[in-house]
């Protein structure tokens, strides 16, 4: 029994976590969401008919891509991250196809090279 005054911190262990989700699902969630982000930001080409039939609930190489593309348009697009219908949903899908010559990056940024980057946090800016 309890008497008034005692503290109890102590919790008993559970396999949920603060927001009562059992840590199973979060664990699997992660993980499907790892596997889907190496899929998508990956360079494979998929044939013509399985972009076509995937890219309606997944997000693909080719959907993905175009988030990463130099116009800042693209860029500020197709931000899903495992189902491809959110951004149809939201009005965030682009309006663009990939292209295999798309350059990646951002507008007002150059490419630098190795050494530039390692360098860069101890530059005064």
């Amino acid at each position: 029994t309890t008497q008034a005054g005692d503290r109890q911190d102590h919790k008993a262990p559970s396999d949920e976590g603060d927001l009562g989700i059992p840590l199973v699902s979060v664990i699997i969630f992660e993980g499907l969401i790892l596997i889907n982000a190496g899929f998508h930001h990956s360079n494979i080409r998929l044939p013509v008919k399985l972009e076509r039939l995937m890219s309606c609930v997944v997000i693909t190489p080719s959907i993905h891509w175009v988030h990463h593309h130099a116009i800042q348009l693209d860029t500020d697009s197709n931000y899903g991250t495992m189902f491809s219908f959110w951004d149809r949903v939201f009005g965030s899908k682009s309006k663009n196809n990939r292209t295999l010559d798309m350059i990646i990056g951002l507008d007002e940024r150059s490419d630098k090279s190795f050494t530039q980057l390692m360098l860069e946090p101890f530059q005064r800016k």
